[in-house]
Parts: structure tokens; sequence; C-alpha cells
């Protein structure tokens, strides 16, 4: 879809809509996330520990869970995750450890059939509140699964049904075998995972000493058959990109075969981000473009890359929207925000306060 016009401003049409939700007012939004088979709602976890879904074409809202049990540390940051039908949710909070607080990484998966807690979330921790506890669904052979850190350097996958752990190995056992200098042996922090649409790889930006950021990814299908060390020891990882210090960076699968990584620059280590997008091959670890400009407010990719337009004060004040063929700015767009994307309604959602939540979909 690559555009003949330099400025492409006038080729993007958003049609703007505002939902009022009551059950959103007096209340502060932790986290949110939306659903690939139910793409006409968004899923709200609230202050008042409430889980809430909301449908954005009717306003229609109820409870599906509460988690008031869980005594949540409202003062973390939050992150919410669901599988591909919305029965599964999982929560997961971060705080770093200060004068008044100590370091938190925990979470909880809860069935949203009976709205139970039905599996608790850990890392330890040793330093695991440097990064969001890694969780992520999958579906294979219909069976729902979960990807999720069992320890600083370890992840696990989870059947939902059964509660089993499908990745049991001795980690500390088999690794005091291997010499240290082989390379297949990697001892990360992982951070947020992103599985690839079709589930072959699976993504993640993590850290290791001495403190540097580390972009790659696992062969994700070799584990899901069987292959128990892709996630600690493999000639199948990959690696994208490297900065010292940092390793807080949004990234998004655009296809099976490309990874979109902000801040990565042109590929090479780096002290500090750089204010670009890389788009790398996810298997041969090859640079395909560099996009200078998406910043890492708004990171989302789905036909194309939108991201965020900053003033001359460096405030955002709205939309850009990036083609990832060529890197070239197909529009700029005041006035309109995104703290989640629905692609399959090609929405932009912004929350706003007491219960109002702007939607934003684009067309050609």
């Amino acid at each position: 879809m690559k555009s003949n016009n330099k400025t492409g401003i006038e080729k993007f049409k958003f049609e703007e809509q505002q939902l009022y939700i009551p059950k959103l007012e007096e209340t502060r939004i932790l986290a949110s996330t939306s659903c690939p088979e139910d793409g006409q709602s968004i899923f709200i976890l609230t202050d008042k520990s409430e889980l809430i879904r909301t449908n954005i074409n009717t306003s229609e809202s109820n409870i599906i869970a509460n988690l008031l049990n869980l005594e949540l540390p409202l003062s973390a940051e939050f992150h919410l995750y669901c599988n591909d039908n919305a029965r599964y949710f999982a929560v997961t909070w971060r705080q770093c450890r200060s004068y008044e607080q100590a370091a938190i990484c925990k979470g909880t998966v809860i069935d949203a059939e009976n709205g139970n807690n039905i599996l608790t979330l850990s890392a330890g921790d040793y330093h695991t509140e440097q990064t969001p506890l890694p969780v992520c669904f999958l579906k294979h052979q219909n069976k729902t699964l979960l990807v999720h850190a069992t320890d600083w350097n370890r992840l696990d996958i989870t059947d939902l049904e059964t509660g089993e752990i499908i990745t049991q190995r001795d980690l500390d056992e088999d690794l005091e075998e291997c010499d240290e200098d082989d390379d297949w042996i990697f001892k990360e922090w992982s951070g947020v995972l992103k599985p690839s649409p079709n589930q072959t790889r699976l993504a993640t930006i993590g850290w290791i000493w001495h403190p540097v950021g580390v972009a790659l990814s696992y062969d994700l299908k070799a584990w899901l058959n069987g292959s128990l060390w892709e996630t600690d020891k493999s000639p199948n990882m990959r690696s994208y990109a490297i900065w010292d210090y940092f390793w807080d960076s949004p990234f998004c699968w655009i296809d099976e075969q490309k990874l979109c990584i902000w801040g990565a620059g042109d590929g090479e280590s780096t002290d500090e981000p750089a204010n670009k997008a890389a788009i790398f091959d996810a298997e041969s670890e090859e640079l395909l473009l560099s996009i200078s400009g998406p910043t890492d407010d708004i990171f989302f990719c789905d036909t194309y890359l939108f991201s965020g337009l900053h003033n001359k004060e460096q405030k955002l004040i709205g939309l850009t929207i990036w083609s990832l063929e060529d890197g070239a700015l197909l529009c700029k767009k005041e006035g309109i925000f995104a703290d989640l994307y629905i692609p399959e309604e090609r929405a932009l959602i912004a929350f706003g306060e007491q219960g109002k939540i702007t939607i934003n979909r684009w067309s050609l």
C-alpha cells in the first residue's frame, strides 16, 4: 500500500465516537486490553479492583470479575492480557523499590466464566520489578496455554485447563554441565512477551548484566513441540538490538516474518534508544527498514505504524501514521490519541475522565 502522495494527509479519514460508561465514573483505569475474537469489546481493570467488559458500539458494560480479595497495590503499574476468546485474563503488577515501598512483580490469572483466580504468577524477587511480569496467551492443539516467568531467568508454559506446567526441566542441573562460554546459555530477565501471529516465534525485550536491554526472539514452534530448552540455551534464538540501561521499548509483529521495534535505530548497539522504529527480519536478524520519527508513547502496528505527534515543547498533541513499506510519514492528525488499539475495528481508543471514552475509527 505504498502512497504516491508525499504527505498523504488527505488519505486517512477518522470517524469519532464518544462513549459514557457510568461504571467508570469516579474510577481510575489501571489497564486495558482487547480480544481478537471479540473486536467490539474492550476490557478494563479499575482501581475498584473490577474487571469490566464494555461494548464499544453500544456502551453496554458489565463486571466480569472482582479482584478485591487480591488487595491490589494501586500505586503499582498494571498490565492486562486476555486469550483469544476472552475466557482467561492475566493481570500483572509491578512497582520499583523506594524508601516508602518494596519492589513487587506479581500477577494472577482469572477464569471469566466464574470470576475465579486460577493461577498465581510470580517470577521471584531478584530484580524482577525492572520489567513487566512476562506473560502471554497461546492456542495450541485446541488448548489454551499461558507463557509466564516462574523465576527471574526462566519462562514456562502452563496448560490452563489442567494447571500443568508442560515445560518442566531442571535448569540449574543442566546448566552446570555446560561450558560457561557456550553462547547458547542465556541468563536474561524477560520483559513483555509477544508471539508472532502464527506462533512460530516469541519476541521479548529484556535485560542482562551489566544492565543492557536486549531485543530478541525464541523459536516458539520448537518449544511447543517439545524442545524444552528453547528459551534457555538454543541456537534458534535471534537478537535484534542492544541498549545500555534501557529495556522498556515498545515493539509489535507486522506479520509472521517481520518485527517492528522502537528505539532500535539502525540496528546497531547504542547507549540510548533512537527516536526511530526499526523493522527486522525475525529469522535472519536483518534490518529491513529504519523509520525516523515515531515515538514510544503511542506505538501500534496494523497495516501501518501508528505513533505519537508532538509539538515543539515535546508535548503529545496527536497521532502520526507511517508506511511500513518505505517509512514515509503518511498522516499527521492533532487531537487523536490512543491508549489502546483494536485492529479488527480499526479503532483507536482513548480513555478520558469521569467515564468518558473517545473512539476514532480510521479508513481510507
